[in-house]
Formats: C-alpha cells, sequence, structure tokens
C-alpha cells in the first residue's frame, strides 16, 4: 500500500504544470535561461525584406500603393513607385544578395535540452518549459514560419515581381528588350508615333499587323533586326551593342528609311556612313560597360579581343625584328 502511495504521488507530480508563465519565470534558472535565449536571438533584415517581395509577388491585382512597399528593397523611395522610368530600371540582382538568416532551429534544440534537463520526470512541466520558452524567445516566429515560401523559390518571385509590375504599367508588345537603353516614356511615346502606313502584306517587326501602321517603335526594331542579322560578330555583348544601335538610330529615320531598311536588308546609302560610326560608338560603349563590371566582381579585366590583339602585335615586333636583322646582315656584307 505504501509503494502505491508512492506511485499516486510521482504520477501527480508528473501531471502536475505551472499555473501561469510569471510562476514558471518565478524560477530563477527559468528566467535566466530566457534572458539567455532571447539574446541569442538572430533574425537577419533580410528575411523581412524577402518575405515582403513574396507577398507582392502572389498578389492577384496588385496596384501602384502595393508596389511602393517594395521599393525601397531595391534602395528607391516609396513614391519612385509612380515613376514608370524608375520602377523599370530596378536592378533586380539586388535580390540575389539577400540572404535570410535565421537561428530558430539551433534555439529550438538548445530550449528541448534546458527543458530535459530541467524536468527529466516531469512531463507537463518539461512541455510547458518548451512552450513558455519557444513562445516568448520566438514570437510566434512568423520568420520561421515564412522561410519555406522565400527559400530555394528567389528565381519564381524574381519573376513574378516583374510579372506583377507589367500588369501595372503596361509596355509595348516586343519593348522589353530595349529596357536596357531606352527608358520606359521613350518605349511608350514611341509606339504612338506613327510614320506612315504600310502598303503591302506585313511581316516581321515592321508594323502593327491590326492597322499596318509603321510606329517609331516599329523603326527601333527594324534597325534592332538589322544589326542583329548583318553587324553583330561579338557572340556575348552583340545583342546588348544592337540595342545601343536602335535607340542611337531610331529618331535619325523616317518612313522610307525604315522599310527600305525592312525590305533591302541593308542601310540606305544616305545613312550608311553614319549609322556605321554610331555602331563602332555602341561597340566602345558597350565594351567599356563590360570592363567595368568585370573590375567590380573580378577586381581586373581585359578587353574582349586581347589574345588576338597580343598575339597580333608579337607577330608584327617578330616579323620587324627579322627585317632588321636581315637588313643589319645585308650592310655588313656591303662593307666587306
Amino acid at each position: 500500500m505504501k509503494n502505491y502511495s508512492v506511485f499516486i504521488a510521482l504520477l501527480l507530480s508528473a501531471c502536475g504544470g505551472f499555473d501561469s508563465k510569471q510562476e514558471f519565470l518565478q524560477d530563477s534558472q527559468n528566467a535566466k535561461k530566457l534572458a539567455e535565449l532571447s539574446n541569442k536571438r538572430i533574425i537577419s533584415s533580410d528575411c523581412d525584406k524577402l518575405i515582403k517581395l513574396y507577398d507582392f509577388a502572389v498578389l492577384k491585382s496588385p496596384t501602384i500603393e502595393d508596389l511602393s512597399k517594395i521599393m525601397p528593397i531595391f534602395g528607391l523611395k516609396a513614391d519612385d513607385a509612380k515613376n514608370i522610368d524608375k520602377v523599370y530600371k530596378i536592378d533586380f540582382d539586388k535580390i540575389d544578395k539577400y540572404n535570410c538568416y535565421d537561428n530558430t532551429d539551433s534555439l529550438l534544440h538548445e530550449i528541448e535540452q534546458y527543458c530535459n534537463n530541467k524536468y527529466p520526470t516531469e512531463l507537463f512541466k518539461r512541455d510547458e518549459c518548451e512552450d513558455y520558452l519557444s513562445y516568448i524567445v520566438l514570437n510566434n516566429n512568423y520568420v520561421y514560419n515564412r522561410k519555406q515560401d522565400i527559400e530555394g523559390n528567389r528565381s519564381n518571385i524574381i519573376y513574378s515581381v516583374k510579372l506583377n509590375i507589367q500588369s501595372i504599367y503596361i509596355m509595348p508588345e516586343k519593348a522589353d528588350k530595349f529596357l536596357p537603353e531606352f527608358t520606359a516614356t521613350e518605349l511608350i511615346k514611341a509606339d504612338n508615333e506613327v510614320l506612315g502606313t504600310y502598303d503591302s502584306d506585313c511581316y516581321g517587326n515592321l508594323c502593327e499587323h491590326a492597322t499596318q501602321n509603321v510606329t517609331r517603335l516599329n523603326a527601333a526594331l527594324v534597325l534592332y533586326d538589322y544589326c542583329v542579322y548583318n553587324k553583330t560578330f561579338l557572340p556575348n555583348d552583340g545583342y546588348d551593342i544592337c540595342v545601343c544601335f536602335a535607340h542611337e538610330t531610331y529618331q535619325k529615320v523616317n518612313y522610307k528609311n525604315v522599310i527600305y531598311i525592312h525590305e533591302k536588308k541593308e542601310l540606305p546609302q544616305s545613312k550608311k556612313t553614319e549609322f556605321n560610326q554610331i555602331y563602332k560608338k555602341c561597340e566602345q560603349k558597350i565594351e567599356k560597360q563590360r570592363i567595368k563590371a568585370e573590375k567590380e566582381r573580378y577586381g581586373e579585366a581585359k578587353s574582349a579581343n586581347s589574345d588576338e590583339n597580343n598575339v597580333f602585335i608579337e607577330a608584327l615586333e617578330n616579323t620587324a625584328w627579322a627585317h632588321r636583322t636581315i637588313t643589319e646582315t645585308r650592310k655588313k656584307a656591303e662593307n666587306k
């Protein structure tokens, strides 16, 4: 009977928990552990940024007000959401540098160990110990619960953010490729400027199929096509050069120039010299941008054709040396 009474007492103590959080914290060890865990809590600010981007990405009908909430993430002001040019110049590469660090898992493990050691035989107290510490330290753990939304899903988030921006500010069709050089305002204006109406079957980038209107934007597309198919010889930078070429020339052509380039696949005689010079300037501009980007990334850069240039220069130097040697040898022979 005595052993049975001891068993009942042990069972009751195992079943008994704390009356309140205050009672739990009256134990100085528990209070000390809480302070220690709270000081260890780490959530990087990037977590909140990535969660905000995700929340914008999944919106069904985003507004400019919604967009303004994520603009600071890209180093812009909230009010910049009203500026279409700034919106379409957003540097999405910034997102790749964000790292959401949250040490929840290690703290949960530490809490579990502490409560197991503190209350090895008191099941209810052990469970409540874990609940109290987890709740207070992790504060409902908003970030931890959202991490699965953002981890391993970054490229999809960026893609969806871009789509939602496009749903707020609708850009002309086929214009995306031009955004590195053109502003959004330029593209919209170019799409609304009609140069003429094509009098035959419309194909390619020459005109709008429904109306056969040739717009200033169509002129840019035709110039871009000409550049890609006739000029580009640098596979890495060629398309960037051609976007630059289209930007620097699309205002310099009239309706007849555009249909000539489209149909003949060559530049009008009156434009050849000027436009070829523009193309060379674009080559130089894109090359400078490439070198700058490489220096920022690697700390050094080389000219796109530096190896070939060095071989060529070396060959010239060798030829010159051989020529000097032969000349000197012949002079010595003549003097004898």
